[in-house]
């Protein structure tokens, strides 16, 4: 599952990551930048034209963003218990 609603088009620039991507760096950082909207899909998702951090290309449809560093930091603080 992505954290992400792929029924909502993402623009040009975006940070992802693959749904297969479950390691903790890809949903921190993402693994892709999006450099194309290709195309909206007959389900309602987008379709994208991503350069990966190896520079190779790649079309995908199904795909996460990274966590926000605010959110990040929420569950930082959370794990060393500084939040009630």
């Amino acid at each position: 599952m992505t954290n992400h609603d792929n029924r909502i088009q993402l623009p040009i620039g975006t940070r992802i990551f693959s749904k297969g991507e479950r390691y903790p760096e890809a949903r921190w950082e993402g693994t892709a930048t999006i450099t194309e909207v290709v195309r909206q899909c007959t389900d309602d998702t987008w379709e994208y034209r991503v350069r990966d951090d190896n520079g190779d290309t790649r079309v995908v449809n199904i795909v996460g963003i990274p966590v926000s560093e605010e959110t990040r930091k929420f569950f930082d603080d959370y794990a060393r218990g500084m939040l009630d």
